[in-house]
């Protein structure tokens, strides 16, 4: 006796079973599509901020690549440039404030007696606030 399914018998050659060739394009494509989000996590692990957004530009470069070539998807493609460049801007600001600053003796002074032993090498931003506020 045949197995009824749905009104009609079972028949082992209507069973289709998903099978998935594993080429290099889909193992490719696998990597890729995940490696942006693997970045993006790997960014979130990071306690300095320079490094958070250098490894957030990795993640944006992958991610539109994925859906620029793979996908082909334009909203996809749009958010990650979005991304990319809101990662760059930050990075580059973050950069040119903390370029390095040369203090006078009078100002490293006032530093060192102001921020005691808690600070005993502030960021060069933290050093320009102090200067501009002059607490």
């Amino acid at each position: 006796m045949a197995c009824q399914t749905g009104g009609r018998p079972a028949d082992a050659s209507r069973v289709e079973i998903l099978s998935v060739e594993v080429t290099s394009e889909v193992i490719t494509r696998l990597v890729v599509g995940n490696l942006s989000y693997l970045l993006l996590v790997v960014s979130m692990l990071m306690s300095r901020m320079v490094t958070l957004r250098a490894v957030a530009l990795s993640s944006g470069i992958a991610g539109g690549s994925y859906s620029f070539f793979w996908l082909n998807d334009p909203v996809g493609t749009f958010w990650e440039t979005i991304f990319f460049f809101t990662n760059a801007g930050q990075l580059l600001l973050l950069t040119l404030r903390s370029r390095s600053t040369i203090l006078s003796l009078d100002e490293q002074a006032a530093l060192l007696h102001v921020a005691g032993t808690m600070l005993k090498q502030p960021e060069p931003f933290s050093r320009r606030c102090f200067l501009r506020t002059k607490c």
